[in-house]
């Protein structure tokens, strides 16, 4: 039976999270990590729930080591959520800038995903991608895959717009499209491909309305 700061480490590489990583999600500093895992110090009783959801296990086996350490309460990532962040599945929404929450995402989703410190998650806004996406759909961005690969659904910024779009590359031009077909097809050319920046690939998204 290895001690609490073992656990710590062990089940933060396994969720392939960095120190820092961890600590953005916890509120906390990286010293306050390095110092659990170090020994030097341990959770305290008001941050250890929320370890546990980032971690996903049992308050119990990260205590003392007792039982399974994944727990089927947390069979999901804890992903970061800016819930004042709204992304538009329609002509434009301006994002407002917000401290992150935590959105669980299921396991099996990202298991496809390379760096788990880059994935977190909106909220959709409009009717622009219905019925794919509804007015208050969740989704979750992986913000290191922004190579385009056509007919996938990603989020782009324009000026201060962040949007969520399919995506299609042809030869010197870029097309954005909707799922409704009430929507036209947007073509940008030359110059202004350069106005649509990825921010990152939509790999899952919740198929209800918060």
């Amino acid at each position: 039976m290895t001690d609490i700061h073992n656990r710590i480490k062990q089940r933060r590489k396994i969720s392939k999270l960095t120190q820092q990583c961890l600590a953005d999600r916890l509120l906390l500093s990286k010293t306050a990590i390095s110092q659990w895992e170090r020994g030097l110090n341990k959770p305290s009783a008001a941050v250890l729930s929320d370890l546990c959801k980032v971690l996903n296990v049992d308050e119990e086996w990260l205590l003392t080591g007792k039982d399974v350490a994944d727990s089927s309460c947390y069979a999901a990532f804890m992903a970061p959520f800016f819930a004042g962040v709204k992304v538009s599945a329609g002509y434009g929404c301006v994002s407002d800038h917000s401290t992150s929450k935590l959105f669980p995402v299921p396991r099996c989703a990202i298991k496809s995903q390379s760096n788990f410190n880059d994935i977190c998650c909106f909220v959709a806004s409009g009717d622009s991608m219905n019925p794919i996406l509804l007015d208050g759909s969740v989704v979750a961005v992986n913000t290191a895959d922004k190579d385009v690969r056509d007919g996938k659904m990603y989020v782009i910024r324009q000026n201060d717009l962040l949007r969520v779009k399919f995506l299609s590359r042809f030869p010197n031009e870029l097309h954005v499209q909707s799922a409704n077909p009430a929507y036209p097809v947007e073509v940008y050319v030359k110059e202004g491909i350069n106005e649509v920046d990825v921010i990152g690939h939509v790999f899952w998204y919740s198929s209800v309305s918060l």
